[in-house]
């Protein structure tokens, strides 16, 4: 390991334990969000020091959900900032809605600070994971030789989904009331009502009467859009590290 990757795995692991230790003690409505959930875990993983010989099972586990889970909250929340934005007329007016409506903003929040603390909470663990797998080629390799793609990209996305799914059953219901919708401010045009209604034909009151929750097909075809776009990028900028030990140990 060199020591530049040495320096940024300790830099990443302080830059996601700050924000986490800091909203726990203060602002605790936070974790009602996957966000900070997501972010223990990239916490966690940047602990790991992936040039000991005895790291090869905690990175198989936390390597992968780290790099689904940063791709996968940017993709969720990429779809919810477009319509959210587009409903409220401007991004910030949007993200102080949302505050207001959990809690968790106790005033309207100027450009700078809602934009910096969104680009920590979204945009900095993509790029985390990003540069960390760039400059730790050398261990991943030497971690994953012998693994086949599937079975890792398997193990990533299905230990990041059991993860999301405990924090929607422990958090996510037990938070401020109201369905998907409502929590992150999004258009009534989304809910299911009036999608069947719309595009189905159905009436207006069949969803209520079948038991269909309002925020079913938004948060179906979120949650498909921000799978597949994970999956897209697991085979772009993993894939190609995945078994590659193995191969040319066969050739020689």
């Amino acid at each position: 390991m060199t020591a530049a990757s040495y320096w940024f795995e300790r830099f990443c692991f302080l830059s996601f334990a700050a924000p986490c230790f800091y909203m726990a003690l203060l602002k605790p409505g936070y974790y009602h969000h996957l966000t900070y959930w997501t972010m223990m875990v990239h916490t966690v993983y940047f602990t790991i020091d992936k040039s000991s010989p005895h790291s090869w099972a905690a990175t198989w586990l936390l390597h992968g959900v780290s790099f689904c889970g940063a791709f996968a909250v940017l993709f969720a929340y990429a779809v919810i900032c477009i319509f959210g934005s587009n409903y409220w007329g401007s991004w910030l007016v949007w993200e102080n809605a949302i505050g207001a409506y959990a809690g968790t903003v106790q005033r309207p929040r100027p450009l700078y600070e809602t934009l910096a603390q969104k680009l920590l909470e979204h945009a900095w663990p993509v790029v985390a994971i990003l540069v960390d797998t760039a400059l730790s080629r050398a261990e991943l390799k030497r971690i994953y030789a012998g693994w086949r793609p599937k079975v890792a990209l398997a193990l990533g996305m299905g230990s990041y989904f059991a993860y999301a799914t405990v924090w929607e059953n422990c958090m996510a219901k037990g938070g401020t009331g109201g369905d998907t919708l409502t929590v992150y401010q999004q258009p009534a045009y989304l809910r299911t009502s009036q999608l069947l209604e719309r595009y189905g034909g159905f009436d207006a009151t069949w969803a209520e009467e079948h038991g269909l929750a309002e925020d079913l097909l938004f948060v179906i075809a979120q949650k498909v859009f921000a799978t597949s776009s994970t999956v897209c990028c697991y085979l772009m900028f993993l894939t190609p590290l995945i078994g590659v030990g193995a191969k040319k140990a066969k050739r020689a």
